[in-house]
């Protein structure tokens, strides 16, 4: 292959996978909930045992969505990673 034809085929399998990632970042933000819930569980169970109220506090307004985004993000990009390592391999190989 020349040199065009690799950065085409880097371009495409750059593309696949951050197609994946999204896709798997908007799966992760639908279930932010349930996913918050589980990552917080251990955390609200010590606080209980330890005596204190089991509550997680918000510092500023926009803090509780930058959290679910972030949230999201990392969770899709794990969900993703087989698939992100894929294509990596089908563009090396």
């Amino acid at each position: 292959m020349s040199f065009g034809d690799h950065l085409e085929e880097l371009r495409r399998c750059l593309i696949m996978a951050l197609v994946g990632v999204a896709v798997a970042s908007a799966v992760s933000l639908y279930f932010g909930d349930q996913i918050l819930a589980i990552v917080l569980r251990p955390l609200l169970v010590v606080l209980r045992l330890h005596g204190q109220r089991p509550e997680v506090t918000a510092l500023s307004p926009p803090e509780t969505f930058s959290m679910f985004i972030r949230l999201a993000m990392l969770c899709g990009l794990t969900l993703s990673m087989p698939w992100v390592l894929y294509q990596l391999w089908k563009f090396i190989s």
